[in-house]
């Protein structure tokens, strides 16, 4: 996976377009570990 973050920034010309990539990078992680918390308590309430 970062193999290709990696890749695909190497390939980015503009500074805007990594700028954008690395928000967009930040909301997937920011998604991902707020989706795993709700689900741990979940299964904790459970």
């Amino acid at each position: 996976m970062w193999r290709v973050l990696l890749l695909n920034l190497l390939t980015i010309q503009s500074l805007g377009e990594v700028m954008n990539n690395c928000l967009l990078v930040d909301l997937l992680i920011f998604a991902a570990v707020s989706h795993r918390a709700t689900y741990a308590l979940q299964e904790l309430d459970a």
